[in-house]
């Protein structure tokens, strides 16, 4: 599962990306409603990146505490 959490996360962010480098063009031609549209789904984009790291993080610290209670059984065997 953090794999897909991280491939979606590396997905989103190329969007994301994508969306940045559209940015200043529309802001040139001067269509706001595109522009509008454009902010929006960025902050979609965002919120979304931040939930899937929130879910890694605390995925990790699962594995993480996982691994700690196996090394204090092992140090309690010798």
């Amino acid at each position: 599962m953090k794999e897909q959490v991280k491939v979606e996360i590396k997905e989103l962010s190329d969007k994301l990306d994508g969306l940045n480098h559209k940015e200043p063009r529309l802001l040139a031609s001067g269509e706001s409603e595109k522009l509008g549209e454009l902010l929006k789904e960025k902050d979609k984009m965002e919120a979304e990146i931040e939930r899937l790291r929130g879910v890694r993080a605390k995925n990790l610290s699962k594995e993480a505490q996982q691994l700690l209670f196996m090394v204090r059984r092992l140090n309690r065997l010798f």
